[in-house]
């Protein structure tokens, strides 16, 4: 049985950045760290690139059980170029910027 409170006892304990307005956020590489220590394969993660062209890049990212069912999603839409990490690392960014959403989407 997977123990979310446990999990968010985990992500609470980590350490935080602060973000745009002072938010405190711990970042999504530490979530998934989290996941895959409490959850195993019990659930599983996967990715699907929606759009990449020259503008944008839309990436759905899919939380599942072993079965197939879809536990939890996450969508995230990045404009390309500029001078920060969407210049070089679009689609990366946000993929990591999906299962973000797709992991708090499920609690975490």
């Amino acid at each position: 049985m997977i123990d979310l409170v446990k999990i968010q006892e985990a992500v609470a304990a980590m350490d935080k950045v602060t973000v745009k307005g002072g938010k405190q956020y711990t970042q999504v590489a530490q979530r998934v760290e989290a996941f895959r220590r409490y959850i195993g394969d019990e659930l599983g993660m996967e990715s699907e690139l929606i759009i990449d062209d020259s503008e944008r890049v839309v990436m759905k990212a899919i939380i599942k059980s072993r079965d197939g069912f879809v536990v939890a999603t996450g969508w995230a839409e990045e404009l390309r170029g500029g001078t920060g990490v969407n210049k070089m690392a679009c689609i990366e960014n946000t993929e990591t910027s999906a299962y973000g959403r797709a992991l708090a989407n499920l609690g975490i």
